[in-house]
């Protein structure tokens, strides 16, 4: 792994990425000022093997040519009505198994002037999953919509508005996404300036 700094961006690079690589990242900024940190999740997906190519069974071509049966007498065959048996068959329909969530693009820091609008968003996959639920959390404590704050979830596109914000709307907020096969979350850092 190697990092290097160029003035104010700071770059993780894995040349040679392994199953091992996986997990979260987290990188921390600490100047006079004070500390912020946010993280990331890795998945490194091992890469599929090209399909082989198709074979063909080659069968020799007959050397014997077949000669079509003698006609059969015609058979007598006797039928007799019988009732048929109703039967029901119940159609079973199953639910597809999707992969645990993980966020394509996670969220980031904000800096925002006392008044203004903050605006988180993030990306999250898979998408059509009926037993995904998103939460959001300022602090560790849930967030629940208001008329100053609404969310999205729609086809993968996770979003948090905040209008007219304020001082103490600083602080950290968490996406959390949750589904039948896993659970994947992405934090961001909000930092409100007080508007002169």
């Amino acid at each position: 792994m190697n990092i290097s700094t160029i003035t104010d961006t700071s770059t993780l690079f894995i040349p040679s990425t392994t199953i091992s690589d996986s997990g979260w990242y987290t990188v921390i900024a600490t100047n006079t000022a004070g500390t912020t940190s946010t993280r990331a999740r890795v998945t490194v997906v091992e890469e599929e093997e090209p399909p082989q190519p198709s074979w063909r069974l080659q069968l020799p071509k007959p050397v014997k040519t077949i000669q079509p049966e003698p006609p059969v007498d015609p058979e007598v065959i006797y039928l007799r009505h019988i009732e048929p048996v109703k039967q029901t068959y119940k159609r079973q329909l199953s639910e597809p198994v999707y992969e645990p969530p993980i966020f394509l693009i996670p969220l980031k820091d904000l800096n925002v002037i006392e008044g203004s609008r903050a605006h988180f968003e993030a990306k999250v996959y898979p998408v059509g999953d009926s037993t995904m639920s998103i939460h959001w959390y300022w602090n560790d404590r849930l967030v629940e919509s208001s008329s100053r704050i609404n969310t999205v979830n729609n086809f993968g596109f996770v979003a948090l508005d905040i209008i007219n914000t304020s001082l103490s709307d600083s602080g950290v907020f968490r996406c959390v996404v949750k589904s039948a096969t896993g659970t994947a979350e992405s934090s961001a850092l909000l930092h409100v300036e007080r508007k002169f």
